[in-house]
């Protein structure tokens, strides 16, 4: 009967190794699987128990089945610790771990449910593609229909474009639409995503969207549409200009830029724009658009800036490159930069202040957002975020 036991162990490690061996697992994950799928447990216990009682096992078989089950489950964890040691594992899973580490820190690029209020508009339909380009996969989204002519039908085309993240729709009627997404962005969720119409006083914030800005304390990302471009269909992002500086505002422009490249391939430009009189080491000479002043191109804090950038995009797994300029103005420059390099997508940093009665994303963004011919993605943390 021992030898039964013994038999039993090593066939169920070596049918283990086998069969990770034919479905191309790593030797080491393979023999880890059939230590762990050895440790017999609680439940042989109890089966032997069930046996005795019914007389299919004498009082010897009874006592090698518990011994076998004491043995295996003893001898588990040391023989991992050994099959394991000093083992990654495999691409696959270091890069998910990579993915949740990074995850992790995020400002804004989170696992927590996304908010995305919504009239079914192409500002709506642009930023629900911004948020399922640049959130993980696995991120819950619900899509927000509120006031007076609140109607789920108004979100069956958004519902569509997230389809593959299955969205949860939900109605809210009455006639204030800010304390409507107010009230819904209370129940749990890490971000809000909302569309911005082009047009008369484009660049200017609704009212309603400063309400929701100044009221709740997560992040809001304000996604404007291109100008001179009016459609529903999904929109394409060929290249991305990410402004960055060492605030943490960049780094959460960065977590949605690099989040798009990586799902898409988007071309990213990381930009530094350096005021002028700023001096170091290489000697290089260029003048910044829109009356820049002629400098050296690199200072110390920009090669800081774009370095940092530049690892961290390549660790998102994002296509980038960058570039630093010149300018006593950055929001003229950005806007420049964006027709130079002929950027679908600006993505910017922005912290909500509060100025008297008054909530003021910067002066740098809210330049970008009225002047910027094309998608501007506006990254608005809370006045709490270091930015």
């Amino acid at each position: 009967m021992k030898k039964v036991g013994t038999d039993t162990v090593n066939a169920a490690v070596l049918g283990a190794v086998i069969g990770g061996t034919i479905v191309r697992l790593p030797g080491r994950e393979s023999t880890a699987l059939g230590i762990g799928l050895n440790a017999r447990g609680a439940l042989e216990i109890v089966i032997a128990s069930v046996g005795l009682s019914l007389g299919v096992l004498n009082g010897a078989s009874y006592t090698v089945v518990v011994l076998m089950a004491m043995a295996t489950s003893m001898m588990a964890p040391p023989l991992l610790r050994r099959a394991l040691r000093d083992w990654p594992g495999t691409d696959a899973e270091q890069a998910r771990l990579k993915r949740e580490e990074a995850l992790a820190v995020n400002l804004v690029v989170r696992t927590d449910r996304v908010l995305v209020p919504s009239r079914g508009g192409p500002q709506s339909m642009l930023a629900a593609q911004i948020l399922d380009l640049a959130w993980p996969s696995t991120t819950e989204v619900s899509v927000l229909a509120a006031g007076p002519d609140a109607d789920e039908e108004l979100l069956v085309p958004i519902a569509g474009l997230l389809g593959e993240r299955s969205p949860q729709l939900v109605v809210r009627s009455g006639d204030d639409v800010g304390q409507a997404v107010i009230a819904e962005a209370k129940l749990g969720y890490g971000a809000i995503v909302i569309g911005l119409e082009t047009g008369p006083g484009e660049g200017e914030v609704p009212g309603w969207v400063t309400e929701v800005i100044a009221r709740t304390q997560i992040p809001v990302v304000l996604v404007r549409r291109p100008r001179l471009l009016d459609r529903r269909t999904p929109w394409a992002f060929g290249r991305a200009l990410v402004p960055v500086s060492g605030g943490a505002r960049a780094r959460a422009a960065q977590e949605i830029a690099f989040g798009i490249s990586s799902a898409i391939g988007t071309d990213t430009v990381i930009a530094h724009i350096a005021p002028p009189g700023q001096v170091t080491g290489d000697g290089a000479v260029e003048s910044g658009a829109f009356g820049a002043t002629p400098t050296t191109t690199a200072t110390r804090v920009g090669e800081g800036v774009l370095g940092d950038a530049f690892l961290r995009a390549l660790s998102a797994g994002a296509r980038v490159q960058t570039i630093e300029r010149v300018s006593a103005s950055p929001a003229e420059q950005i806007v420049a930069l964006a027709r130079e390099v002929a950027a679908d997508v600006v993505i910017i940093g922005a912290t909500r202040r509060t100025v008297g009665d008054e909530q003021f994303l910067g002066a740098t963004p809210t330049e970008v957002l009225r002047h910027c011919d094309a998608t501007v993605v506006a990254v608005v943390l809370p006045e709490s975020s270091n930015g």
